[in-house]
C-alpha cells in the first residue's frame, strides 16, 4: 500500500492546502472537540498551514469559534498564505516565528519560564497543546511541565513502540514514526498525564493524553 505523508485539505474557507496528516485525522479531532470545550490551542509546528485550518474548522464545527489557536513555526518569517488567509478572515488565530525551545541543551528546556508560551498555556480555562514540530520526542516532555489539571497534550507521527508501528501503522496508516511511548513515558509519571481517547488518535498516528491533578 502507498502511504502518503500529506493530503489537499480543502478548508471551510474555500483554501486549498496541504496537511501532513491521514484524512481521517479530521474526524478524530471532530470527536474530540464534541466532547471537550477549549479555551487555547499552541501548535508547535506550522509547516504549510494544513493542520492548523484543519483543527480550527473542526473547533468552529464544534461551536468552539472564540477558542484561541497559536501557531509556532522557525522555517517560516511570516505566517504561510494558508494561516494568513485565515488571520485575514478574522479567525481567532496568531502566527508566530519563535523557538519556544532552548536547543543547544539535551534534553531541550523552555526558554524562559515567563515566556508568552508558558504564559498562555497556563492562563485560565483548558488548553491543548499540538506537538508537531522537528522533535516530538524532545517537545513532549519540555511542555508537559506547563499543563494544569484538565489540559491535553499531544504528539504527531506516534506509534506506541516499534512492533506495534510495523504491525499496524507502516504501509497502512503513516509512514513516520518519531515518538513512542518510552519516549514520555517519565512525563506521564511525573506530570500526572493518561492517555485520552487513545484508541482514536492512535490509528493517525498521534499520541493524545490529559493531566489528570
Amino acid at each position: 500500500m502507498s502511504v502518503q505523508g500529506h493530503f489537499t485539505y480543502n478548508s471551510k474557507h474555500g483554501h486549498q492546502v496541504t496537511a501532513m496528516q491521514v484524512p481521517q485525522a479530521f474526524n478524530v479531532f471532530q470527536s474530540l472537540f464534541n466532547q471537550v470545550q477549549f479555551s487555547r490551542v499552541i501548535e508547535i509546528g506550522s509547516a504549510f498551514g494544513g493542520t492548523t485550518l484543519m483543527v480550527i474548522d473542526a473547533l468552529n464545527n464544534a461551536g468552539q469559534k472564540n477558542c484561541e489557536f497559536w501557531t509556532f513555526d522557525t522555517n517560516h518569517k511570516s505566517a504561510p498564505p494558508a494561516i494568513q488567509s485565515y488571520i485575514d478572515k478574522g479567525e481567532n488565530l496568531k502566527f508566530f516565528n519563535y523557538n519556544v525551545f532552548n536547543t543547544k541543551v539535551h534534553p531541550w528546556q523552555i526558554f524562559d519560564h515567563n515566556s508568552d508560551p508558558v504564559k498562555f498555556i497556563q492562563s485560565s480555562g483548558k488548553t491543548l497543546v499540538l506537538c508537531d514540530g522537528g522533535c516530538k520526542r524532545l517537545e513532549f516532555p519540555v511542555l508537559s511541565e506547563f499543563l494544569k489539571s484538565g489540559d491535553h497534550i499531544m504528539a504527531h507521527d506516534y506509534a506506541k513502540d516499534s512492533d506495534y508501528f510495523n504491525s499496524h501503522i507502516k504501509d497502512q496508516v503513516w509512514n513516520w514514526h518519531e515518538i513512542k511511548f518510552s519516549d514520555v513515558e517519565k512525563s506521564f509519571c511525573t506530570y500526572n498525564l493518561e492517555t485520552f481517547m487513545d484508541n482514536d488518535f492512535s490509528s493517525v498516528a498521534w499520541l493524545s493524553a490529559r493531566k489528570t491533578s
